[in-house]
């Protein structure tokens, strides 16, 4: 992730699998999402778990290269 530039699909897919892991209890009954996925992305240090949002996360990867 840190040498190609990953396309924001599937960076949209990988975000998908990892909140399918923390809310739902099995992969056939639909999941209640206590809380927005960008305020558990926050830091912890403002209230968030301190999620990475992944499209973001791909281009600061690629800058720290240069």
């Amino acid at each position: 992730m840190s040498v190609f530039k990953l396309p924001l699909s599937f960076c949209d897919d990988l975000q998908k699998i990892i909140t399918q892991f923390w809310w739902s209890q099995n992969s056939s009954s639909r999941s209640f999402h206590w809380l927005l996925w960008l305020k558990l992305c926050l830091s912890k240090k403002y209230g968030g778990l301190g999620f990475r949002v992944l499209s973001s996360f791909r281009i600061a990867l690629m800058a720290k290269q240069y």
